[in-house]
This record gives structure tokens, C-alpha cells and sequence, in this order.
């Protein structure tokens, strides 16, 4: 929820590159939140308590995706490249800087 309030905040300054950058962990959150509710077991958990949870991303997505057909294999394919860009300075960020 911090990072949604952050984007929110950082929209209203008009900050829209530094909230670009937050939406690629909203949106992990997300996924792996669903994934938690849907599959996970005790094992996962502890593992997740103790920042040893390394399920991969993209079958996490695709496990959702075959249970329910929420379409988040759509948005991962579509806007995945452009999140990652923005969070890790790639050319969607720096292209929206004008010293550029």
C-alpha cells in the first residue's frame, strides 16, 4: 500500500517518472499477493519470512493465468519491458528526461 500511496503522491507533484518507476513493485506485489492467496503453503510462507522465496515471476504469472484467466499474462507481456525500463533507468525513463 505504500507504494500505491507513493505513486499517488508523486503524480500530484507531477513526479511522473519517479512514479513510473514504482509501478513495475506494485504490480510484482500484486502478482505474487495473488499467487500467496491462490497457491502457496506453509512451506512457501516461511520461506517468504525468511527472504528465501525465489518462485520464479513469470510462473507465478502463468500459474494465475491457467487457474483463472485474469489476464495477467496480457499485462505482463504488454507492459512488463516498459516497467522494468522505467525502474531500472532503461530508455522509457531516460527518454522522458529533457537534458537528455
Amino acid at each position: 500500500m505504500e507504494h500505491h500511496r507513493s505513486i499517488i503522491v508523486l503524480c500530484e507533484r507531477q513526479l511522473y517518472g519517479s512514479a513510473a518507476s514504482l509501478l513495475c513493485c506494485v504490480f510484482e506485489s500484486y502478482v505474487k499477493g495473488l499467487w500467496f492467496a491462490e497457491f502457496a503453503n506453509e512451506s512457501d510462507f516461511d520461506k517468504l519470512r525468511s527472504d528465501e522465496f525465489k518462485k520464479d515471476f513469470f510462473k507465478m504469472v502463468n500459474a494465475l493465468e491457467n487457474k483463472n484467466n485474469n489476464g495477467l499474462k496480457t499485462a505482463k507481456e504488454r507492459y512488463w519491458p516498459n516497467l522494468n525500463s522505467f525502474t531500472h533507468s532503461g530508455t522509457a525513463q531516460l527518454s522522458r528526461r529533457k537534458e537528455i
